[in-house]
């Protein structure tokens, strides 16, 4: 006879029970929540550039520039030109930066330089259909050319001497049956000398 341990729950019943069994509420921290818990610049840099580059993510997210250059005792300059730029931290543009980039996307050298560009692009895009087109049609060409049929097909291509196009067409009327209807494309040409050095 086996011997069953009850535990508290089992002496619960109904809605106890259910109470009990379920989940309580989650409470979330983050260790970065707290400003005096961020690393100093020293240890982010002794850390794995991608490590230490989540954390500055995660804490740029949290906290204010300001906040962010007492915690570290260092300028908003050093945090924009030196921190953000080495970890590749995307930063939003002021307004004065955004109204420069409207007026230098209207001078005529910006204009010329940009319209290039997209000329570039249209013929790299034009080189590219221009190939897939080619490609499919080969592919077309291709699935013709092999294409099978019922009945009896030779094919001889390639470069052969007076004697081996001879012996191959006298094997080939021995092969073929007399009352039986052909369809011939019979083409000779007599290769140069350029051609067979060459």
């Amino acid at each position: 006879m086996a011997l069953r341990v009850l535990t508290t729950v089992d002496y619960l019943k109904g809605k106890e029970k259910e109470k009990y069994m379920s989940g309580g509420k989650i409470n979330m921290y983050n260790l970065y929540d707290d400003v005096t818990k961020i690393p100093s610049i020293k240890d982010l840099e002794a850390m794995d550039y991608e490590a230490a580059r989540n954390i500055i993510m995660a804490v740029k997210e949290k906290h204010t520039n300001k906040a962010l250059s007492k915690a570290w005792g260092v300028s908003d300059y050093t945090i924009y030109q030196k921190i953000y730029v080495k970890y590749g931290i995307p930063v939003r543009g002021d307004k004065r930066q955004k109204d420069n980039a409207k007026k230098n996307s209207t001078r005529p050298e910006i204009i010329v330089a940009n319209n290039d560009l997209v000329l570039e692009k249209q013929r790299e895009e034009i080189v590219q259909a221009a190939l897939v087109i080619k490609t499919g049609i080969q592919e077309v060409m291709k699935k013709f050319e092999e294409k099978e049929f019922e009945g009896f097909s030779l094919k001889l291509k390639g470069a052969f001497t007076g004697k081996q196009i001879q012996d191959r067409l006298l094997a080939l009327m021995g092969a073929l049956i007399m009352e039986n209807e052909f369809f011939i494309a019979f083409e000779v040409r007599e290769i140069e000398q350029k051609e067979k050095d060459g």
